[in-house]
């Protein structure tokens, strides 16, 4: 076999572009049935509601009273995941701190 090193300019574009094809390529042969899908930033009320584990009752409740904030595209309710990570919030327990 030849130990010979050929050194090729070759734009960094080309490269990336190179790399990125033949990276997908071979995750496309390793994992051939599963797809990735992309990630929404939008999501409907009962994907909200699932994502909290609350009913769509408790979901519109919150909405209306200003708990989480909801977003009005035409006629339908949606929810962006920002503001549902928003309206979560920590809970800091005093029961076992101790005082100073």
């Amino acid at each position: 076999m030849n130990n010979s090193v050929i050194l090729h300019q070759t734009p960094t574009d080309e490269l990336s572009e190179r790399i990125g094809n033949i990276v997908a390529e071979q995750l496309k042969n390793l994992f051939p049935k599963q797809q990735l899908q992309p990630v929404k930033s939008i999501l409907t009320r009962k994907e909200t509601a699932e994502m909290l584990g609350v009913s769509l009752v408790t979901l519109n409740v919150w909405t209306k009273s200003g708990t989480i904030q909801g977003t009005r595209v035409g006629t339908r309710v949606r929810y962006r995941i920002s503001d549902v990570e928003a309206a979560l919030k920590d809970i800091r327990s005093i029961k076992y701190q101790r005082s100073k």
